[in-house]
């Protein structure tokens, strides 16, 4: 599902989640999400500077302190009601306590209940959305950014990007960036990941994987 409004100042990404899982910790006191889950788990984001690549490096630096935000719908998030929030550490990584998605279809993945948030990430004015576009991530290098531009029959992807620049979100998938993606709420999509479920759906998406690029399933980004 996605959805889009008009562009404001704090802004969400969509992104995937890796989740681990875990008992009820108490920071849900009813041991309940409301939807008849009494079982949390613990999601960890790590959380990438998406201004900070430059060339003789070609790689990205991790975000200390940066604050993430959960929202269960979009009445929390306009409200300002936070449902779920964490900071990431030194090594950009934040992680909070959710309810377990549930495997209904049977097929061994949590995916009926891979539950949609709202996610905001922020840090000294730096947000996951840039110029009114959700940071999807940067073009790490020239392979991934023609991958991008060939997937299309005529003009770029993304107009004027290059190696390095950051990545807008194709918010409703038409193979192209420009007004339409414009957005001021975007929703993630949970996904368990650990040694007995994997599920090879939930990795990125893009055509083709940069040697530089961050290989976790769940990654924001943050820019200006």
């Amino acid at each position: 599902m996605k959805k889009s409004h008009a562009a404001s100042s704090f802004l969400p990404i969509i992104i995937v989640f890796s989740i681990s899982c875990s008992s009820d910790d108490g920071s849900n006191p009813d041991g309940d999400d409301g939807n008849g889950s009494s079982e949390l788990v613990a999601a960890s984001i790590t959380v990438y500077d998406a201004n900070s690549w430059v060339s003789a490096s070609e790689e990205l630096d991790l975000v200390d302190g940066a604050t993430i935000n959960l929202y269960n719908d979009e009445d929390s998030y306009n409200s300002g009601a936070i449902d779920y929030t964490a900071t990431t550490d030194a090594s950009g990584t934040g992680t909070v306590m959710i309810p377990e998605p549930q495997d209904l279809d049977g097929d061994g993945f949590s995916d009926v209940n891979r539950a949609e948030f709202i996610i905001t990430i922020s840090k000294d004015g730096k947000t996951n959305f840039t110029s009114g576009y959700a940071i999807a991530g940067v073009f790490f290098c020239q392979s991934e950014l023609d991958d991008y531009n060939n997937a299309i029959q005529d003009g770029e992807y993304q107009p004027g990007a290059e190696v390095g620049h950051i990545r807008h979100t194709d918010l409703n998938g038409d193979g192209v960036i420009n007004a339409a993606d414009l957005t001021d709420i975007a929703y993630i999509t949970l996904s368990v990941d650990s040694e007995d479920n994997d599920d090879p759906s939930v990795n990125d998406p893009t055509l083709i994987s940069c040697s530089n690029k961050p290989t976790e399933k769940n990654v924001g980004y943050i820019g200006n």
